[in-house]
């Protein structure tokens, strides 16, 4: 039996020509003050495309411009050290004899990070492959070792020899380095590696799904890590004051050295002051503030009110009691939000804001907040690009 198709003009047609054809037909039976108007809208619309998609690649250049790092290298001029081995070669699961693969943590656009043994010292490290954009020139006493590998490094592994090792309030401030070398595959490729300690308590987004399970309200968790918190402040306020900004403070950046100490990790995002980034259209869309300083703290308030909502656990009544003001740590935060503060003033704010004399916890009602008020909280504490949804623009206002 032979089967035939339907030929486009036959009714119940859904062929791409057929489609195409019914939406000419309907187009050019609409008013012609309705199809100039629809004809100006399209072209409005790709226009503004075209001028967004141009700004973005500028914006970007800009975002991809090295970190001036000439006041750090002068204040801390030997700590560009040079490390055993210039070259290391991957083959299979080592790293020459020195480093032993144990599993994979992450992969990305710009690099890959996994966990080794370090054979000789016995003790667990992060190695962080980088395949992105090279950005600094690497430093003049580095050149005569690693001049076979082209003229820049990356900003990341820079950055965290000239702080890695500094400390900071109440110990160590950054996660320190444990040695750096090129790379070399099997093959011919090569790439930068960094070496970093392993964690095994890992990030701040780790230890809130560890804690929750002790059934701590957010006003318990507030009174235990509040003043780890203002630690990191402080260690955020010194690199503020030495003309840096850390530009990517989030929780899955903020590594955990054990549980009351905290260390600013994932330094690729360092910018001086007055980096061109900062002055960029693109910075804004990307949910950050211009002014690097300010957007720090921003970023570390909205990193804790984060630790505290997934630490309490999601039936702990976070979400109401957050946008009620009534506990210290709510108030905190939304004062913050009013008056912006630089770190020493965010640091006065939080011991005012540390009281003793807090309301009574009460959850009732906060079970049926429902969808509503959780998406609000979510869009309100979230560090990154913000990512919109259509029910987003109807009634959130009204949770």
């Amino acid at each position: 039996m032979k089967y035939h198709l339907l030929p486009d003009t036959q009714k119940g047609s859904t062929s791409p020509k057929s489609l195409r054809r019914r939406l000419q037909r309907q187009y050019y039976a609409l008013p012609q003050w309705l199809r100039s108007l629809l004809l100006l809208a399209v072209t409005v619309i790709a226009v503004a495309a075209v001028t967004r998609h141009g700004q973005n690649e500028r914006d970007q250049a800009f975002k991809s411009e090295p970190t001036d790092f000439t006041t750090l290298n002068a204040a801390h001029p030997d700590a560009l050290w040079h490390p055993d081995h210039i070259i290391r070669h991957r083959n299979g699961t080592h790293i020459d004899d020195r480093y032993v693969f144990m599993r994979q943590l992450g992969k990305g656009s710009e690099g890959s990070a996994a966990v080794y043994l370090d054979v000789p010292t016995g003790k667990v490290v992060v190695v962080k492959t980088f395949h992105g954009i090279l950005s600094n020139d690497i430093p003049g006493p580095l050149i005569p070792e690693f001049e076979d590998f082209g003229p820049k490094w990356p900003t990341e592994i820079e950055a965290s020899l000239l702080l890695g090792n500094q400390t900071g309030v109440d110990g160590p401030a950054y996660v320190p380095v444990r040695d750096y070398f090129i790379l070399k595959d099997e093959s011919t490729d090569w790439h930068w590696a960094l070496v970093t300690p392993y964690s095994e308590a890992g990030t701040l987004e780790d230890l809130a799904q560890s804690t929750k399970f002790h059934e701590r309200t957010p006003q318990k968790l507030d009174k235990i890590f509040r003043s780890v918190f203002e630690v990191v402040l402080q260690n955020v306020g010194s690199l503020h004051t030495l003309g840096y900004c850390h530009d990517d403070i989030k929780p899955n950046n903020m590594l955990v050295a054990n549980t009351t100490h905290w260390l600013l990790g994932d330094l690729g995002n360092v910018r001086d002051l007055a980096h061109p980034w900062h002055s960029t259209g693109k910075i804004k869309r990307e949910n950050h503030w211009t002014d690097c300083k300010m957007n720090d703290v921003r970023r570390l308030l909205k990193t804790y009110m984060y630790f505290l909502r997934e630490a309490s656990g999601a039936a702990s009544g976070f979400d109401g009691a957050f946008w009620k003001e009534e506990q210290a740590w709510s108030r905190l935060y939304w004062q913050w939000m009013q008056q912006p503060l630089a770190v020493n003033g965010t640091l006065e704010l939080s011991r005012a804001m540390n009281s003793s004399e807090e309301m009574e916890w009460k959850a009732e009602g906060d079970a049926v907040e429902g969808a509503c008020l959780r998406r609000k909280t979510d869009m309100e504490l979230v560090t990154t690009t913000l990512r919109w949804r259509p029910t987003d623009f109807w009634p959130l206002r009204q949770c």
